[in-house]
């Protein structure tokens, strides 16, 4: 199992995220922040087909 943290730097707002792989196939990360400003995250197509599922709430 591998384990890494990132911390939301202050003048963005609080908090962190831990990202945790158990395997190559699956990792799991976690979003614990309170923002000071809304964030919109858009992304761009793999370049290549792969079995990667993301889920946000």
């Amino acid at each position: 199992m591998q384990m890494a943290i990132t911390e939301i730097p202050k003048r963005s707002g609080a908090g962190y995220i831990p990202k945790v792989g158990f395997r190559n196939d699956f990792r799991l990360m976690i979003h614990q922040r309170v923002l000071k400003e809304d964030l919109v995250i858009k992304r761009n197509p793999a370049g290549k087909v792969n079995d990667i599922r993301t889920i946000s709430f």
